[in-house]
């Protein structure tokens, strides 16, 4: 799955392990699963992952959308969207597509609270970021106290256009 493939480092630092029954948690496990619920009755198609946090949505013609949310430890989520392409997304589409990725997944209809959101498309539309090359990837990453990481990567490789963003709390 596209979301598997995420760099650890973000997986870790932002969903980070399943909790087992056994496991003391920090964050409530119980409303993680029904945001989850929520989006997958939302947006019909997706394949639910409970034990990973995930849900995906395999949109055809080499396009996968996935959407994250939750954690034990740390708390946070991660949407990515990858599809083929015969070139990389300017930055302004790059920005476009988080933008649009944020409204659909982060709003308050879905668990609550835009901040993720609201400061995501306000630091976007200000140029109020750093941006990072890496590797064949940027990342671009806005500084927000309310949040330990809060960024947008695009990686352009092997024919594949992916954009992923992530918000992690400070809390």
């Amino acid at each position: 799955m596209l979301f598997m493939k995420l760099p650890l480092f973000i997986l870790l630092a932002v969903l980070g392990p399943a909790a087992g029954a056994a496991e003391e948690c920090s964050f409530n496990q119980e409303p993680q699963v029904e945001v989850l619920k929520k989006v997958a009755a939302r947006y019909p198609g997706g394949k639910v992952v409970l034990a990973s946090r995930q849900v995906s949505w395999n949109e055809g013609k080499g396009k996968t959308t996935t959407f994250g949310y939750g954690g034990c430890y740390d708390f946070g989520s991660v949407i990515s969207q990858s599809e083929k392409a015969a070139a990389p997304r300017s930055e302004a589409q790059v920005f476009a597509l988080a933008k649009a990725l944020a409204q659909r997944f982060w709003n308050k209809d879905i668990y609550g609270n835009p901040m993720a959101l609201e400061t995501l498309t306000k630091n976007l539309d200000d140029k109020h970021f750093t941006a990072r090359p890496s590797h064949g990837s940027t990342v671009y990453r806005i500084e927000e106290p309310l949040f330990a990481e809060l960024s947008v990567a695009h990686t352009f490789a092997r024919g594949y256009d992916r954009v992923v963003l992530t918000w992690q709390g400070n809390f």
